[in-house]
């Protein structure tokens, strides 16, 4: 029982260690994508943007002069788009990482408890 508590106890500092790590990994991905974005287009206003400009494109036919120009803005705020909910989604596994990882170890540390008082 001790040998089980304490490979439990290791487990949730693994698990614990790398939510402690994706959590700043996320933020920086983020401040890239802020760094990145041009001044009309904030991380704020970035899916109102790419909606309007997708609903342009829309409209356009494939032969006119700006549809190359509006097509290459569409992509470059859709990947925008991606790269902020890529760094939602690790900085929300992050959190739930720390939490699992407490639970972990707490749980580990009760094995244990349970491997002293039963001998």
């Amino acid at each position: 029982m001790r040998v089980l508590g304490i490979c439990v106890i290791i487990l949730g500092l693994a698990v614990l260690v790398f939510g402690i790590l994706f959590i700043p990994q996320a933020s920086s991905a983020k401040q890239k994508v802020v760094d990145s974005l041009t001044a009309p287009v904030t991380l704020d206003n970035l899916d109102s943007t790419y909606d309007k400009i997708d609903q342009g494109l829309d409209q356009m036919k494939g032969n006119e002069p700006e549809y190359l120009g509006t097509f290459a803005k569409r992509t470059s705020l859709g990947l925008a788009k991606t790269n902020v909910g890529i760094a939602k989604i690790v900085q929300t596994s992050g959190i739930i990482d720390i939490i699992i990882g407490v639970g972990m170890i707490l749980g580990g540390f009760a094995l244990l408890r349970k491997a002293q008082n039963a001998a």
